[in-house]
């Protein structure tokens, strides 16, 4: 009898998760400011890019008197800033071996991974689009709720509730993008910098390494969360202009992050079929 052939499925790498404490947060963003001190210039400068582009979009909407898509924009630029940060992850990795950096580094990091860059992209936007959604469903409801309590009621005896429906619709509006926000995060906390360094590593398994790594340290890496949005916030109460300062600060301190949170030298199993 011919001997059975045994096919060999190549070895799967996945990346183990580190577990890591409430202080990493602060240790990231230590070491992200001292990223930026580095070399301000190139660092500042990517993230004037990436503002202005935004800046674009957000003044369309505002010309053409789309006030709410201007604020939806506005809060959904949390939402795709991962990706546009693969710079800044690339600039903190050429930093770590002591190469020079220059602002053609931070462009060239989208050669590094683009079929996964992207894929990352597209689900990003997929989940801000579903945001719009949920948030146009929701005032739609809101509003038609009003409606038929006005023409039912009249506005005497409800006047105050009417008066007050605008605020359940903000409040709306904000808690469906804090949820798409934390699965964004979850999505996004360690993936696109995963991908930049792994250019063979597709965009599923490095959404699957930043679920897991944010489950796994789930207190910590909401602490973290808390703290981008506290910096992000405090950059667009600044203007446009302090958003300079706080995406590269946060883009290098998210490179440190994924370096202590995502172990890539361990976790290694060999599958084997007959």
């Amino acid at each position: 009898m011919p001997r059975p052939v045994i096919h060999h499925v190549s070895p799967v790498s996945m990346p183990s998760i580190n577990p890591v404490d409430f202080g990493a947060p602060l240790r990231w963003l230590r070491a992200g400011w001292d990223d930026l001190k580095h070399n301000p210039a190139t660092s500042i400068g990517y993230g004037l890019f990436i503002i202005a582009l935004y800046a674009v979009i957000i003044a369309f909407a505002l010309g053409t008197n789309w006030y709410h898509v201007g604020l939806q924009l506005t809060a959904g630029f949390t939402l795709l800033a991962p990706v546009f940060a693969v710079g800044f992850y690339r600039m903190s990795q050429r930093m770590e071996e002591g190469s020079p950096i220059g602002l053609a580094d931070a462009f060239g990091a989208w050669n590094a991974n683009p079929r996964g860059i992207l894929g990352m992209g597209v689900v990003l936007l997929l989940l801000l689009l579903s945001w719009f959604m949920v948030g146009m469903w929701t005032t739609a409801f809101l509003l038609e709720g009003k409606a038929e309590l006005v023409l039912r009621f009249g506005e005497g005896g409800l006047g105050d509730y009417i008066t007050a429906l605008p605020a359940p619709l903000i409040i709306a509006f904000f808690l469906t993008g804090l949820v798409a926000g934390l699965v964004a995060f979850c999505f996004s906390a360690v993936s696109i910098p995963l991908l930049m360094e792994e250019p063979d590593l597709d965009f599923i398994s490095a959404l699957v390494t930043s679920w897991n790594a944010v489950i796994r340290n789930i207190g910590p890496m909401l602490w973290w969360a808390l703290l981008i949005g506290m910096i992000f916030a405090g950059g667009l109460l600044l203007g446009y202009i302090g958003l300079a300062v706080a995406l590269p600060w946060l883009g290098h301190a998210t490179w440190h992050a994924y370096r202590e949170v995502v172990n890539r030298e361990v976790s290694v199993s060999e599958v084997h079929e007959a």
